[in-house]
């Protein structure tokens, strides 16, 4: 239930940000009440979006998102690289025990020859 409501308020949200974006490209500053216009220079106002703000807009918003996925990329590999080389390090005989083993193999038969 609560998911289904959380839906119905994300979806009232976005119909009635389409609608505002809407009425302020048809009617401009007169489509939002008590909304005052300072300038009526393009390249100065941030209601109305010029080839050049267009533009700079698609390069910078390009390479955020470049430099976000170049960084998760990186991370992955990194992670990655640790990853295996911790399950490598998992694979190996342990040191210690092998050492043991050995030392006590050495031992049992060193009592076998002078026993016999």
């Amino acid at each position: 239930m609560k998911r289904a409501l959380f839906l119905i308020v994300v979806v009232v949200l976005l119909i009635i940000g389409g609608y505002l974006s809407n009425a302020i490209s048809k009617r401009g500053a007169a489509a939002i009440p008590m909304l005052v216009v300072q300038t009526e220079n393009p390249e100065a106002s941030p209601m109305t979006v010029t080839p050049e703000k267009g533009a700079l807009f698609f390069i910078f918003a390009s390479i955020a998102l470049g430099s976000v996925i170049g960084m998760g990329a990186t991370l992955a590999l990194v992670f990655w690289l640790i990853n295996r080389n911790v399950a490598r390090f998992r694979q190996m005989p342990d040191r210690a025990t092998t050492n043991a083993n050995k030392n006590a193999a050495a031992k049992a038969s060193s009592d076998t020859a002078q026993t016999a």
